[in-house]
């Protein structure tokens, strides 16, 4: 981790060697460090160690843009509020089952890197049964009467891994208690019937 005003003074060898040196470290390391960089020009990378963002100077060189975050092992690309492409929805041949396309969209909740969820493959997922992880399972947030019934269709984070989730709640409010990060993607309705008496 360094950082370096990028002047190099006059000086004698050894001296300007060093800097230089200084200089490479600070341009390989991306001016990483727990504090803004005491210079700043337009367009300077900055690895925020404080937060583990990665900021660009924005061109009058007045504020940061935040690009993403490093999270674990994986960097989360910042995106606008709304982004979304795909999860296209479509009736499955058995009632009450949703197809979900493939897609990415933007967490919904404010956070300062926003990241992104994805679905790599196509999902299908049950409205006639509460939720489990996974294509193929069920996806309500409760056992609610599916007569008439108009579910959200979520695109949620749970235990790590994206998944898909309906909840009669556009915020997904009920749903896994609830995901750490959520996108709202379209809406269904049950179509079951309730049986007759027997």
């Amino acid at each position: 981790m360094s950082q370096h005003d990028y002047i190099i003074s006059n000086a004698p060898g050894a001296t300007i060697r060093a800097d230089l040196n200084n200089v490479l470290s600070a341009i390989a390391t991306m001016n990483s460090g727990g504090t803004e960089p005491s210079v700043m020009y337009p367009y300077l990378l900055w690895m925020d160690t404080t937060t583990n963002q990665i900021k660009l100077r924005n061109a009058p060189n007045s504020a940061w843009i935040i690009l993403g975050q490093i999270l674990n092992t994986e960097l989360v690309i910042t995106h606008e509020k709304g982004y979304l492409y795909g999860l296209t929805l479509s009736n499955h041949v058995t009632p009450d089952y949703l197809n979900i396309a493939s897609g990415e969209a933007a967490n919904e909740y404010a956070t300062a890197s926003r990241s992104v969820l994805q679905l790599p493959s196509a999902f299908v997922k049950r409205l006639d049964a509460t939720w489990a992880a996974g294509s193929g399972n069920g996806g309500r947030s409760s056992s609610v009467s599916l007569t008439n019934t108009t579910y959200h269709v979520h695109l949620i984070r749970v235990g790590g891994t994206d998944d898909i989730g309906f909840d009669t709640s556009p915020t997904a409010a009920n749903l896994i208690a609830p995901p750490p990060a959520r996108r709202a993607s379209g809406t269904a309705r049950g179509r079951r019937r309730p049986s007759s008496p027997g």
